[in-house]
């Protein structure tokens, strides 16, 4: 016990003298004064001590002993905004190596200030460390706000910029260093969070929650993100593949609260204030329907008698309520979140992704468009092909990190290529139909030389080639165009966002990794990254399905080929049964993704189908060894009595076969005929509809996009499979009542018409059907096969009609 209290009281003397160190360093390296000016007024200007340069140095080598208590004493010291920042804004004027030291050593030393907290000081700490964690936050947000000042980023543009102009080879180990150490500063400035600002909240919250976006701003406006678009395109090279993972880690960082709509939408122009009433209006309207929603009908004084009622859901969790109303009140408002379910619901709001806001400023959203399309056209095939290819060789620089980062972002820049793509094809399209337009309004004089009507003109058939040459040269300009003729810009346009942007990305071998990490991800229950990469998957079978569609008959070749490779694995068709399957209490994020996904797939898959009248698809083969005879004919008769359901089986002689056959036979396949429809029927279950219910919980506030993917997946389920049992059940026709009930106070579209139609069209064949077989109303509350009704036998005879009805269903 002793030891352990000098220990402690070394420790905190070590500390306190570490702590004086700093504050008489830090007094030497200047300080502000007053300067008359030539007009007599009073300016403070910062003026350098004399050994400035080396106490920047001694710094440095305080904060290489102790990192953390050094940063922690100069965060409290506010060494930064007194000292280090003059310094820089002091000399990034001059042109002097003396000035260029300055500048470096003070940004040696705001790197390490501004390195990103660990991974031990998260948001789950111990209770008595979350003032501490909370105040680091508040300390690194006030840090990002002073270093946006104007100057400090075009200082270490200049000396970094100066670094990348040596040759690589020709390069020091302390151009190398310098790079290294200015492109770490951008990370942890893009790595430091925004706070998370209400309606409600003060200006000062408001204004840190936006940090993000003017830290955008002055990076685009301070060329740094040309400085990153210029190493990201050299990507390819061997000077620039170390930083892949650290350019990789910015751009994630920049982009992970901006959806790519808001990117592309992007315009500049400020919002007029009709435009800024219009939203406000929807804005007090979408309140007022919150509050139609969640208000609850106030007690009366007639409340004489209690009520207890317990509702046992799908997943075996039993809810009681000890109210009245609880017998005809909605589900959703007489249940309350238990304490249990506390932990549950933190964990999927830690696992949202997009939880903050994304960039609200017009001239941020400009910026932003602008650099995707610098991005898209220069350096995404380099830049994540070099990272794919490091993953592939699992390079130490690889973390397990940048794997979620790398789909993230890739995903980001899909979809943003793809509304360019569209709006590109949009435009061209029109200027064609107005092309055509005004040739076919174009007026074709004719020749003055006309014969006379009355004479007879034989043809010469000698002349005939060489007099249609002269009427084709005589045409008007408008009407036969010249291949050159075409605006060159317009050409341009057309030809600037095609889907060679993405040749890289679009690859079958790229396809074939992504889907196998989402298996690993799976078997891991690594859930934020099986969203990510199955968002990523989402896309660019979107962006095959855009080349499958093309005009370009070489982009539907490559596509073509894609699929017939993807779908020829049936491992790979598993995957997508089972995010259904393997789904229990993730994110809302991850059941969206999913769902989207799921619907994306079997849209492709199914016009893939139809387009190839036979596919084949390759099943692994199961090996066992084979036992003695007995052994073996009962397992054939149980196989034969389970059905033609199980896969091949291959049975080898360990005592005949040698090592090298039993190997070939262990990799053996068999290629199956595919039927989509067979597919199709492993999405026909209960966890299926419960899954797609679960979101649709969400109706109030869920996406269009969402609704519309969940009711063509009900229609696949309820018209095409014939499964209307999954949906006469008594959770999925509640919900239904639930919609119904909330149809005038919801926003009209056309995805909730389609809802509400699929609806109508539910609960009408389940009173159809409840008609003809009244036990129907028990059945919704059990997980029962559809009912067969009786059916009468037909009398097609008088010898038929004579025959006992009694002997005829026993024969049947």
């Amino acid at each position: 016990m002793a030891t352990e209290m000098e220990e402690k009281a070394r420790r905190e003397a070590d500390m306190d003298k570490t702590r004086q160190l700093i504050l008489s360093t830090c007094t030497a390296l200047g300080g502000f004064e007053d300067r008359i000016t030539s007009t007599g007024d009073v300016q403070k200007v910062y003026l350098v001590g004399d050994e400035a340069l080396p106490c920047l140095k001694d710094l440095k080598r305080i904060i290489r002993v102790d990192e953390v208590w050094a940063r922690q004493v100069l965060i409290d010291l506010n060494v930064l905004e007194t000292d280090l920042i003059p310094i820089i804004l002091t000399h990034k004027r001059l042109n002097t190596p003396i000035a260029e030291r300055f500048v470096l050593a003070c940004l040696e030393i705001i790197v390490p200030m501004t390195w990103p907290m660990p991974k031990l000081m998260a948001p789950d700490i111990h209770p008595d460390d979350q003032k501490t964690f909370r105040n680091m936050e508040a300390s690194y947000r006030k840090m990002k706000h002073q270093l946006l000042e104007k100057g400090i980023f075009e200082a270490a543009l200049k000396i970094c910029v100066k670094a990348l102009q040596i040759p690589f080879r020709e390069r020091s180990t302390r151009d190398e260093a310098v790079i290294r150490l200015m492109i770490y500063f951008w990370r942890n400035l893009t790595a430091i969070s925004d706070p998370l600002a209400s309606t409600m909240a003060s200006g000062e919250k408001i204004y840190e929650s936006a940090l993000q976006e003017l830290l955008f701003t002055r990076l685009f406006e301070s060329r740094v993100m040309e400085l990153i678009l210029t190493i990201a395109s050299n990507t390819g090279t061997t000077d620039s593949t170390e930083w892949n993972t650290v350019l990789l880690e910015i751009l994630f960082n920049l982009l992970e609260h901006t959806s790519a709509k808001a990117a592309y939408d992007a315009t500049g122009e400020e919002t007029p204030s009709s435009e800024m009433s219009g939203r406000l209006s929807a804005m007090l309207s979408s309140e007022k329907k919150v509050k139609k929603f969640s208000a609850e009908p106030a007690p009366s004084r007639h409340n004489r008698f209690g009520g207890s009622y317990m509702v046992q859901g799908w997943d075996g969790k039993k809810h009681v309520a000890m109210r009245q109303n609880a017998g005809y009140a909605k589900l959703d408002t007489i249940f309350s979140v238990q304490e249990k379910n506390l932990a549950g619901v933190k964990r999927k709001q830690l696992e949202e992704t997009g939880a903050h806001p994304g960039y609200q400023g017009g001239r941020a959203l400009l910026y932003l468009k602008q650099f995707s399309q610098s991005f898209m056209e220069s350096c995404f095939n380099p830049f994540f092909s070099s990272l794919f290819k490091s993953m592939q060789r699992e390079d130490k620089l690889i973390l397990e990190t940048d794997h979620h980062r790398y789909y993230f972002t890739k995903c980001w820049f899909l979809e943003f290529i793809t509304y360019e793509i569209h709006a590109a094809t949009v435009a061209y399209h029109e200027r064609e139909e107005e092309r055509r337009r005004k040739a076919k309004d174009t007026l074709i004089l004719p020749s003055r030389q006309q014969p006379a009507q009355e004479s007879l003109i034989l043809p010469n058939r000698a002349n005939n080639a060489t007099s249609r040459t002269n009427a084709n040269e005589t045409q008007s300009p408008a009407s036969s165009p010249q291949p050159g003729q075409a605006s060159e810009d317009q050409e341009e346009d057309r030809l600037r966002f095609d889907y060679d942007l993405v040749a890289n990305v679009i690859d079958l071998t790229v396809l074939g990794a992504c889907m196998r990490r989402i298996r690993v991800c799976l078997d891991g229950k690594q859930w934020l990254d099986v969203q990510l990469t199955a968002d990523c998957l989402r896309q660019m079978l979107i962006i095959v399905n855009g080349m499958a569609n093309s005009a370009t008959p070489e982009y539907r070749e490559v596509a073509d080929y894609i699929q017939s490779n993807l779908y020829h694995e049936q491992s790979t068709l598993d995957i997508f049964p089972d995010l259904f399957r393997t789904y229990k209490s993730q994110s809302f994020g991850y059941l969206e993704v999913v769902i989207k996904l799921n619907h994306v797939i079997l849209k492709l898959l199914e016009r893939f189908s139809k387009q190839h009248k036979v596919m084949f698809v390759r099943k692994k083969r199961r090996i066992r060894a084979k036992k003695n005879k007995a052994a073996a004919a009962h397992e054939d008769m149980a196989d034969a009595d389970q059905g033609m359901q199980q896969p091949d089986t291959v049975v080898i002689d360990s005592g005949d076969e040698d090592e090298e056959d039993e190997r070939e036979l262990n990799l053996a396949y068999r290629e199956h005929i595919f039927a989509f429809e067979t597919f199709e029927k492993r999405f026909v279950n209960y966890e299926c509809v419960r899954v797609c219910c679960e979101l649709l919980e969400c109706y109030q506030t869920l996406k269009p996009e969402s609704l519309h993917c969940i009711t063509s997946l009900f229609h696949r389920l309820m018209v095409k499979r014939k499964a209307e049992h999954l949906f006469w059940k008594l959770p999925v026709l509640e919900l239904f009542n639930r919609i119904l009930q909330d149809k005038t106070r919801l926003a009209k579209s056309a995805a909730l018409t389609n809802l509400y139609q699929f609806i109508t069209f539910v609960t009408r064949q389940f009173f159809k059907k409840a008609n003809l077989y009244p036990l129907l109303f028990v059945e919704v509350f059990f997980k029962v096969e559809p009912c067969k009704l009786p059916t009468q036998p037909a009398k097609s005879s008088l010898t038929s009609s004579a025959v006992d009805p009694i002997r005829i269903d026993d024969d049947e």
